[in-house]
């Protein structure tokens, strides 16, 4: 029990690691892009935007 709380604390600290990383240094060799998609052709309430966050390599 105890070794599965560690795995899952080093796991949690890994990813947060790789996201600072990701966030702090976005000139390296992979970089998130984030892309919106707005419908222009809408009236009133069926308005949407979507965001779309992925790794670009």
């Amino acid at each position: 029990m105890l070794r599965k709380k560690l795995y899952l604390i080093l796991l949690l600290v890994a990813a947060i690691a790789v996201g600072v990383y990701f966030l702090c240094f976005p000139s390296g060799k992979y970089r998130f892009v984030n892309q919106e998609i707005i419908l222009d052709d809408c009236d009133g309430e069926d308005c949407a935007e979507v965001s779309i966050n992925y790794l670009l390599c």
